[in-house]
């Protein structure tokens, strides 16, 4: 791009200030939604810290696969934060794209309210601790797995000599 992102328009005077006006409305209408997506990432990420605070102050009795269970659930909340943030980013780009064309008409309109509402509806609706429960049993079977793996392997070398089920 050899003029940097500019745009360079000739024409009269009076297209200059209208466009000029369009523009600082696009941008207060992008900034709007910046603030959005930096809210919902603050609220979702101090949601997943107190969480993560949780898990690791319990100390259970027998602590062998604690590490191993929590590890895996850390993991998972990890990447089930990042699914939310990049799932509202697409909500708040959609929402950008149907405010675009009202933006470019509309002068007086103030997105500010829309955008809130928006924000605060998606997060009533997709609420983190719904997945905790989900997350928590898989990261149970993860852990389970890698377990009985680990004493299949183990037993194959020779290192166990039995196993005892113990139900």
């Amino acid at each position: 791009d050899e003029n940097n992102g500019k745009i360079t328009l000739k024409g009269f005077s009076i297209h200059h200030q209208e466009l000029k006006k369009i523009f600082e409305r696009w941008q207060k209408l992008i900034q709007q939604i910046q603030s959005a997506e930096e809210y919902y990432n603050q609220r979702t990420n101090k949601n997943i810290q107190f969480l993560l605070r949780t898990i690791h102050r319990l100390h259970p009795k027998n602590p062998t696969y604690w590490k191993p269970y929590c590890n895996s659930l850390v993991k998972l909340i990890n990447q089930k934060y990042d699914n939310y943030v990049q799932k509202f980013k697409n909500r708040t780009n959609d929402k950008l794209k149907s405010l675009l064309d009202i933006c470019i008409q509309n002068q007086t309109q103030d997105f500010r309210k829309d955008i809130i509402d928006c924000t605060n509806d998606y997060m009533k609706a997709e609420t983190f601790s719904d997945d905790v429960e989900l997350l928590k049993t898989t990261a149970l079977n993860d852990c389970i797995s890698i377990t009985t793996f680990n004493d299949i392997l183990s037993l194959l070398s020779g290192k166990i000599t039995s196993i005892q089920c113990v139900v």
